[in-house]
């Protein structure tokens, strides 16, 4: 705005230039859709290597192959990918009103937990509660209605990565620290399962894996020490038993618990393509929560003795998307294009598309990649 002149003399008023420094952007963003053994649903999350993709969403998985293309992009000298985890539940069986739940759950004492995120390897969740450095001062400063009583500390423990979450001064009644809200905001593992009840008493112990894991511990502790002890056969035939019988019960556990979870089913066409998708930014369109990506990769995604190709419905609204985006899609040839020159006369065959696309922002890879 310039200057209100007020008396005469010289007066300079700098003027922004009209010329702008071009910022470069990434060109090599690949987004990748499809099953993975855990991670956030429906989520665009950015990963700078497949140790990231470890971590976050499981690593390689026989049931998938969207973690096949994902180290393969890595190993080939990619930089930056976003994963987009999609996940069907798995239907009722005969017979069955529902299917297995898609969250593991777990419970300490009377608190209720489940995995933060679908997918059986929510089974390797273990809790812990204690009381330990709880006090009434920091009861005080959290609301006048609580006590020490009312508060507790969470261990939460992921037993196939080795990641561990704690948090203290947790309490099921109306605070900031309540534990439900406390989990939402800070928790990758687990989250609090429904609101808690207020009247919840809080008791310290480990959850019911847990637990049989501390006596499976106490079994095997008991026998090395009676063996360096130089106790007679008769007794230490009592230790081995004790131990046999404490590892079947958390070998029982382990199964009952897996059996009650599901990984999910195969993917469909409507997995990606769900009803409000766009607006819910759900399914390929959870890549509205990226800023930007050059390439978007759909591995195969159905059963594979389930004989049709990615969907071409599928096919096409991905290329339509790519074209919005100025992105680039790639997916893999139909399986009946076995040759080159099936290949040709199938793709210039207008009366049998079985293409989805003629896109100039898609490509068709042939021939599909083979590997042990």
């Amino acid at each position: 705005m310039p200057s209100a002149l007020t008396y005469p003399g010289v007066y300079v008023e700098e003027v922004p230039s009209g010329v702008r420094t071009i910022t470069g952007v990434a060109t090599s963003i690949t987004a990748f859709l499809g099953r993975a053994r855990r991670g956030p649903v429906d989520k665009a999350i950015v990963i700078n290597s497949f140790g990231d993709f470890e971590s976050i969403f499981g690593g390689l998985w026989n049931s998938s192959t969207l973690g096949f293309a994902v180290r393969d992009f890595f190993l080939n000298g990619g930089g930056q990918a976003i994963i987009v985890r999609i996940y069907q539940p798995e239907p009722a069986a005969q017979g069955e009103e529902a299917g297995p739940p898609a969250t593991a759950s777990l419970t300490a004492g009377a608190l209720k937990f489940v995995a933060a995120t679908p997918g059986k390897w929510g089974v390797n969740l273990r809790v812990e509660v204690d009381t330990k450095g709880v006090s009434d001062e920091m009861a005080k400063a959290l609301g006048a209605a609580l006590t020490k009583a009312d508060l507790f500390n969470l261990t939460v423990r992921d037993t196939s990565t080795g990641k561990s979450e704690k948090y203290v001064n947790l309490t099921v009644k109306d605070s900031p620290r309540r534990v439900d809200k406390v989990l939402e905001a800070n928790s990758d593992l687990i989250r609090y399962d429904g609101a808690p009840a207020p009247e919840t008493v809080i008791k310290a112990e480990p959850d019911e894996l847990g637990k049989l894991e501390n006596d499976l511990a106490a079994a095997k502790k008991k026998l090395t020490d009676d063996q360096n002890s130089g106790f007679a056969a008769p007794a230490l035939e009592d230790d081995k038993n004790k131990l046999t019988a404490a590892k079947k019960a958390l070998d029982d556990k382990l199964d009952e618990k897996a059996k009650a979870v599901s990984d999910g089913a195969w993917l469909t066409v409507t997995n990606f393509l769900p009803v409000g998708g766009l607006t819910d930014k759900k399914g390929l369109y959870a890549l509205e929560q990226a800023d930007l990506f050059n390439i978007l990769c759909i591995p195969p995604y159905r059963n594979p003795t389930d004989p049709l190709d990615v969907d071409v419905n599928l096919v096409s609204a991905a290329a339509a998307y790519c074209e919005k985006r100025r992105a680039m899609l790639i997916v893999d040839a139909p399986l009946d294009w076995t040759s080159k020159d099936k290949a040709r006369d199938k793709f210039n065959d207008a009366n049998n598309d079985n293409v989805g696309t003629r896109s100039k922002n898609a490509a068709l890879y042939f021939p599909r990649l083979l590997q042990p």
